[in-house]
């Protein structure tokens, strides 16, 4: 009973915190497109060079999630259907799909991740990985982490400080969206790193602290790290949907 409980709670807490920071998200959105026009965004975001490293942070955020959710899904064009979703309109839409995998599911655990002994989903999952080559896969993080170390680098090494960096985004709502929406990102890639490590939370703490401080960068590495100590040698459902 307890057990139960402790899991309703973890599903209700986690569900609320995603329609919360989703619902902060479009509020700020909303006054972003009042403002400036989405084709003036792009100007905004790039002429600072730690807004421009947010949209980077996103991008790296979306090479994880996007496939996530081609993978996670239960058909291949409802995948397809989401991650194209997701990845134009944000992470909302992740957040979205994950809150109704959890809700279905009745457990965390079981919406973000899948049961090993789920054959009908592996069977279809199986199929999507068809499109998606393991290898290939992890050699395209690896140039996006090597970007988004170089993006970083060159923020860190410019004119512009880091605090003249965050009043920059702070006083731009188009910069600020493009960070929230990063944020988004993030709360979603804490969870899955918190159900991955079997909520050992010694180990669960000091990954949220990287990721806290290195964003997406950290995501990269998680990943590519998951793909690489899969027994699986060809299965990213092996690596990314099922823990050891």
């Amino acid at each position: 009973m307890k057990v139960m409980n402790f899991e309703r709670f973890w599903v209700n807490v986690t569900v609320l915190i995603y329609f919360c920071s989703s619902l902060y998200f479009f509020y700020v959105l909303l006054h972003a497109l009042s403002e400036k026009s989405l084709y003036e965004a792009w100007f905004v975001v790039v002429s600072s060079k730690w807004a421009f490293s947010a949209l980077i942070d996103y991008i790296a955020g979306v090479s994880f999630t996007s496939i996530y959710i081609l993978l996670r899904a239960e058909t291949f064009l409802s995948g397809i259907t989401w991650s194209i979703t997701a990845a134009f309109l944000g992470n909302p839409v992740l957040l979205l799909f994950v809150s109704l995998n959890i809700l279905q599911h009745g457990s965390v655990t079981k919406g973000i991740l899948l049961s090993s002994s789920d054959s009908s989903l592996e069977t279809s999952n199986e199929s999507h990985e068809s499109v998606v080559s393991k290898q290939l896969y992890k050699v395209s993080l690896f140039v996006m982490f090597c970007v988004f170390i170089a993006v970083c680098i060159d923020a860190i090494l410019s004119d512009e400080s880091f605090q003249t960096g965050v009043e920059y985004v702070n006083s731009n709502l188009w910069a600020k969206t493009t960070f929230i929406d990063n944020l988004l990102g993030l709360l979603f890639t804490a969870v899955f790193i918190a159900v991955h490590e079997h909520f050992e939370w010694t180990r669960i703490l000091v990954l949220w602290t990287a990721l806290a401080l290195c964003g997406n960068g950290i995501t990269l590495l998680y990943v590519m790290y998951k793909i690489s100590s899969c027994n699986d040698p060809f299965s990213l459902h092996s690596a990314l949907l099922t823990t050891s």
